[in-house]
């Protein structure tokens, strides 16, 4: 579908500026291949929302020319609160999922630039601050799109171990990330349990009445993930100004040797834990020191500060709960943490102001819709099979992928990638597995085959070798880096080949189109180190 009449008129309101695509998708955040497909025709934005950003972004404030511009986007000519409330509330349209790659949601396919919108963060922080000050909701609603763009680590004084490893920093790193499901996540204290999104995480975590959110469940569900786009989305609103923290990951799999191998984590105690912090502030550290005045020298060196402290991987702590009883000594106002887990502990256990968040399966059709859109777009340059994908979905064979895959995120995401390579049959002869256990069947499936492709397929394997031997290290893997080891292996000439075998059957994650920046998940690097 094409939206010609937006896009003539957004063309007749940047001439009349003489400004650019470009400088309007840096005023608006978003990147400029979306600002140009509006100009195009080719897509519209997707909220109304977005369409008063741009209107703003033009110095448009007369009431009729906003409604001009929501009217040529699609969307009602009211821009009052009564509308507002109305377009939140979906006006109930029914699910398409008859779509092309073309019609693809620009809040979910664009790559939004980092640079901050009209209003500054600043102001943005005031806002909020002021309105919890009085006890009522935040002045300023917090975006639906809020954490897309990208934290610069460059930027941050944190040092970080080599347990976090570059998928979690590429996380905070890279755009288009993270897509948002109406049923993502859950709140545990909640009786009965009710379904929020991630902005209401962000939003209990600027409140008073939580500075602790722990997100639980078992692996593949994506908690890091939606970790890093809180955080992201803390740094938006200016709510955050410094990360710290540290993973308690203790061992990975030598890629070399097959064999389990210690590196040192960010900490595995509750000491261990207030000397990385201290670390991280810059803080001398001390043997004869109480816990109390731990405290107090953290608090007193992150004044005037905004931080977000995030601990990873908690459940490979032993006295986790000295942990967070810790973070709760620490946490305030404008000090937060963020936890991920595997295994929650008893709500009962928990300190005042922490709340528990678990990470739901996708079991709504209109979710694995959204989700699977999102990842066809997302990986359709390194993958082009996927947009077979765009043409046979349907709600039939979406059921079917939630049942074989048990709405596992991870899951889906592969499978969805072999259907496209393969067909929608293949889903008959999956094993009747769930979980982990599913995972590691894909991943040996998917093993054996590049073993059959000869040459090129033995290369392809020992790439991923050397990606998850990396992924503790903390160096950047590009195509440069790549074409060094082919050289070396003299294999040069299947390195395109190799690359195209990898993307079909694996989630390869390149965070840079142009340079490379390769990642893999940790369950993938700890699954193809042991081969």
């Amino acid at each position: 579908m094409h939206h010609i009449r937006f896009s003539t008129l957004l063309a007749r309101h940047l001439e009349a500026r003489e400004r650019s695509a470009s400088w309007l998708a840096r005023r608006v955040g978003v990147s400029a291949a979306t600002a140009n497909r509006w100009l195009s025709g080719e897509t519209r934005p997707q909220t109304p929302e977005r369409v008063i950003d741009i209107a703003r972004a033009l110095g448009i404030t007369e009431p009729e020319a906003i409604n001009e511009l929501l009217t040529a986007a699609g969307y009602a000519t009211s821009i009052g609160p009564q509308s507002s409330r109305t377009r939140e509330k979906g006006a109930n349209k029914p699910l398409d999922l008859n779509w092309d790659i073309s019609s693809l949601p620009e809040d979910r396919a664009s790559e939004p630039s980092s640079s901050p919108s009209r209003f500054s963060i600043t102001a943005r922080w005031a806002n909020l601050r002021r309105g919890f000050r009085r006890g009522k909701r935040p002045a300023l609603a917090i975006p639906r799109h809020c954490g897309h763009a990208p934290v610069r680590l460059q930027e941050q004084t944190l040092a970080l171990s080599a347990a976090f490893g570059v998928y979690f920093v590429g996380l905070l790193e890279r755009e288009n990330s993270f897509v948002s499901l109406q049923n993502q996540l859950e709140m545990g204290d909640a009786h009965p349990a009710s379904t929020i999104a991630y902005v209401d995480v962000v939003q209990r975590l600027l409140s008073n009445e939580t500075h602790i959110i722990i997100l639980a469940s078992y692996g593949g569900m994506g908690k890091s993930t939606v970790a890093a786009q809180i955080i992201r989305c803390l740094f938006e609103l200016g709510a955050a100004d410094v990360i710290l923290g540290d993973s308690a990951k203790s061992k990975i799999i030598d890629a070399n040797l097959g064999e389990p191998k210690a590196i040192e984590p960010g900490y595995s105690d509750a000491i261990g834990f207030f000397y990385r912090l201290r670390e991280q502030l810059g803080l001398p550290q001390q043997t004869r020191i109480s816990p109390k005045q731990y405290t107090r020298d953290i608090r007193d060196r992150l004044y005037g500060r905004r931080a977000i402290i995030f601990v990873d991987n908690l459940e490979t702590v032993a006295a986790r709960d000295q942990i967070v009883r810790f973070l709760s000594a620490v946490v305030s106002p404008n000090i937060r943490a963020l936890v991920t887990t595997r295994r929650a502990f008893r709500e009962t256990e928990y300190p005042g102001k922490t709340a528990l968040v678990h990470l739901r399966p996708i079991t709504d059709i209109s979710d694995a819709a959204i989700f699977l859109r999102w990842h066809i777009d997302r990986y359709r340059h390194e993958n082009p099979l996927l947009t077979r994908l765009s043409l046979s979905l349907d709600e039939a064979h979406l059921q079917r992928l939630i049942q074989v895959t048990g709405g596992m995120p991870l899951l889906m995401q592969i499978v969805a990638s072999n259907v496209a390579r393969l067909s929608w049959s293949y889903l008959d002869d999956l094993p009747k597995l769930l979980g982990d256990a599913l995972l590691n069947s894909l991943y040996e499936q998917a093993w054996r085959e590049l073993q059959a492709e000869g040459r090129a397929g033995r290369a392809a394997q020992r790439v991923l070798q050397r990606i998850a031997h990396h992924t503790h290290s903390g160096h950047r893997i590009t195509f440069d880096t790549m074409r060094g080891w082919f050289k070396a292996d003299r294999r040069l000439e299947l390195l395109p080949q190799s690359l195209t075998l990898l993307y079909e059957r694996f989630l390869i994650v390149n965070n840079d189109l142009e340079q490379g920046d390769f990642a893999i998940t940790p369950s993938l690097a700890e699954f193809v180190s042991r081969q």
